[in-house]
């Protein structure tokens, strides 16, 4: 590949030396640059889940894999792209206008056994509410409950496919606690077992809005 990026670089006499005849040297500057643009779309791709904070401080407990079985493995249940319909039957909203790279992708195991996702550590002073930007299948629904040391906060939102839905869950009575903060993805809404998926595109703790 180096010889004949150098031979297409210095033009056809050098290119020559390495057997490359002339009319090929347009083939073969296409063929380059066409490999040169996929490798960096596919490292802006592979790299793109190290700029999200939030993949590294929230830890997969379990989700549904492939014939039912558990998985706690980040990785595979992440979308690094676009999850754009004609490409995948089961995903979340697409919104042209407002994309989304990098994608958690969650089931419950059973009907009674929700995905958990797990965040371990304390919830910073100044900005206590957690905030999850999330969608459902656009096949289905499900159910997105926050939990803080196995108690449920009473917060739980239906999600469905038909957007992005911003969940804000207030945590100011656990400021200064050393907490395990859980995401469970539970069955319900209007269809309780099907499609119960939740598209998770961001984490992270904002400050509480100021009354005026």
């Amino acid at each position: 590949m180096r010889l004949l990026e150098d031979a297409a670089r210095r033009g056809a006499p050098e290119a020559g030396r390495w057997g490359i005849k002339d009319k090929d040297m347009n083939y073969y500057r296409i063929l380059i640059g066409s490999m040169t643009i996929m490798a960096m779309a596919s490292c802006a791709t592979l790299n793109h889940k190290t700029q999200e904070p939030w993949t590294s401080q929230w830890a997969l407990i379990t989700t549904w894999d492939e014939g039912g079985a558990p998985s706690s493995e980040f990785n595979r249940h992440w979308h690094p792209g676009q999850m754009l319909p004609g490409k995948y039957v089961n995903r979340p909203h697409y919104d042209p206008a407002n994309p989304r790279y990098g994608v958690l992708e969650l089931h419950p195991l059973t009907p009674l056994e929700p995905a958990i996702l797990k965040f371990t550590g304390t919830v910073p002073l100044s900005s206590p509410i957690l905030v999850v930007e999330a969608s459902g299948n656009v096949n289905g629904d499900g159910v997105l409950d926050c939990r803080v040391n196995g108690e449920s906060i009473g917060t739980a939102v239906v999600l469905d496919g038909s957007k992005w839905v911003r969940c804000n869950y207030d945590l100011s009575a656990f400021l200064g606690r050393d907490l395990e903060i859980e995401l469970w993805v539970s069955a319900g809404g209007q269809k309780e077992w099907s499609f119960e998926h939740c598209y998770i595109d961001d984490i992270y703790f904002e400050k509480k809005p100021s009354n005026k």
